[in-house]
């Protein structure tokens, strides 16, 4: 026997919680998704966790488990059109820091992700 008292039952994660985090979507998955971003890499060796999305913004904490640096990209899909400033920082230090144009309910952004550093990618509007 493993314990010598019973143990009440071990938690089990929220699915829905885990969903919010990784799309940035408010809802749940059965009800009418609202996407804020597309992941465009393969889900493996990286996390991500949506902190932030509305019409004038985006933020999120990422963190690549491997060892070399991967190549990122991403589709935002709840920026409204016109001009944004995004900002990839790690360790307190910005790593990139570019201007970048919304032009339709689609906004693709590529970036960089280094091994084993937290990063946050942001984009707020320029205007």
């Amino acid at each position: 026997m493993m314990f010598r008292q019973p143990k009440g039952s071990f938690h089990q994660p929220d699915p829905n919680l885990l969903y919010r985090t990784a799309t940035g979507d408010p809802g749940g998955a059965e009800y009418s998704p609202l996407n804020a971003v597309r992941w465009l890499t393969p889900p493996r060796h990286i996390a991500a966790l949506v902190t932030r999305t509305s019409r004038t913004g985006f933020a999120a904490e990422l963190y690549h488990f491997g060892t070399a640096r991967r190549k990122m990209a991403a589709t935002l899909y709840l920026l409204k059109p016109g001009p944004y400033r995004m900002q990839f920082r790690t360790a307190g230090k910005t790593i990139t820091s570019r201007p970048l144009t919304a032009t339709g309910p689609q906004t693709r952004v590529e970036f960089g992700l280094p091994p084993r550093r937290p990063c946050t990618l942001t984009l707020r509007s320029s205007e």
